[in-house]
């Protein structure tokens, strides 16, 4: 790959794509990156490389799902994973056997379907450990140590976990936050003791208490909605 080129003059010159070409983020920001991305209705990519180096970081993005990321200066495996990724629009499965070498951090070998892998990788996005852990409240790790205990009944409803401020909500659709939505937070009261609620997205408290009363309320309202097909209750180890 060749250095003083811009990453997306490089790959334009060589993609062939319907419509735009990717994008030019930037000339270089202000330590030398050069960015490109390029976005589709559901489908996202971003290019990062420095200047003077040969080697350029891409990451793929679907409905906003992180799909995986990685480090490559072979310019044709680059063309031929995006071209697959955006033009070709191939279902995940194929996606993942791709040559630059993404692998999915999930079993999804019985998985069907692009809907169920993007709701399975949601669901350990939200809940796998990281680095960023030691930034983040205390309150926050709590209640999402409490999303893991009852991620097989919410799961089984189709309700996939996002984040509002330190709360977790619930949503049947990837990328909704419906005002009705359930949500579950730690609330310190005036007396600066702490107890679990649950309540929806719009802010409306429905219940508090300890951590088991608040598990039991959440089944409660679950065993209002129907039943789906559960997708994969799996414990990523959290």
């Amino acid at each position: 790959m060749k250095t003083g080129v811009h990453i997306s003059d490089l790959l334009n010159y060589n993609l062939n794509l319907i419509g735009s070409k990717l994008i030019l983020d930037s000339e270089s920001n202000e330590i030398g990156e050069q960015i490109a991305f390029k976005a589709t209705e559901n489908r996202f990519i971003e290019i990062i490389r420095l200047d003077n180096e040969t080697m350029a970081w891409i990451s793929f993005q679907n409905q906003g799902v992180s799909l995986g990321s990685t480090l490559s200066g072979d310019l044709n495996k680059i063309i031929k994973a995006i071209h697959s990724f955006l033009e070709d629009e191939v279902e995940l499965k194929e996606f993942y056997d791709n040559e630059l070498d993404i692998k999915s951090p999930i079993d999804i070998s019985n998985l069907v379907g692009d809907e169920q892998i993007l709701r399975e990788l949601i669901w350990f996005n939200f809940l796998e450990s990281a680095i960023s852990d030691k930034y983040e409240p205390k309150e926050w790790l709590i209640i999402r140590q409490l999303t893991q205990n009852i991620k097989t009944i919410a799961s089984s409803k189709g309700l996939i976990p996002y984040r509002s401020l330190n709360r977790v909500c619930f949503s049947p659709n990837i990328n909704s936050m419906e005002t009705d939505n359930v949500c579950l937070w730690r609330l310190v009261k005036e007396d600066e003791t702490k107890e679990f609620s649950i309540g929806n997205y719009n802010g409306n408290s429905l219940k508090s208490g300890s951590k088991n009363e608040i598990i039991a309320e959440f089944k409660k309202i679950l065993e209002k909605l129907p039943t789906t097909t559960p997708i994969n209750n799996t414990d990523f180890g959290v």
